[in-house]
């Protein structure tokens, strides 16, 4: 696994923009789970992506199942005959999500708030993200090990 201890090349991964930098809290399980957790919201860009559009709105999830990864999990869209205040500020956080695309190299800043305690974990996109399967991508270990 490729973890970043150095606080200076921790400084260089998350300040010059290089990598999208993700967040997860491992200590608060989502809701109706106890062992799964729910993470920041992305943006995932296809390779095959006909325009600039076409991308997969998602959130990084940890599975206990699967200590070594991290998995892509597509965010339901509902279409609603109402439009107000909340449509807009939900609108803002995507707009605000990182864009990540299949094999690029990101940063997870594993988190344990209650422990006072983080990690920042350098891992890669998978090579193949499907937009309308569940789940849409991976995030693997840098060496390979724990992707498919």
């Amino acid at each position: 696994m490729k973890y970043i201890n150095d606080r200076h090349e921790i400084a260089k991964a998350m300040n010059y923009g290089h990598y999208p930098v993700l967040h997860i809290d491992l200590e608060t399980p989502m809701r109706g789970w106890d062992d799964a957790y729910e993470g920041d919201r992305v943006v995932v860009v296809p390779k095959n992506a006909t325009c600039s559009e076409q991308h997969v709105r998602a959130r990084i999830n940890k599975f206990a199942d699967e200590p070594d990864r991290y998995t892509v999990m597509p965010d339901p869209i509902f279409l609603d005959s109402s439009f107000g205040y909340s449509d807009v500020i939900e609108m803002m956080k995507w707009a605000q999500a990182p864009r990540i695309m299949e094999g690029q190299e990101v940063i997870v800043v594993e988190d344990w708030p209650k422990a006072g305690r983080c990690a920042v974990h350098k891992m890669r996109v998978s090579k193949c993200a499907r937009p309308f399967t569940f789940p849409t991508c991976y995030l693997e270990d840098i060496d390979g090990k724990g992707g498919r």
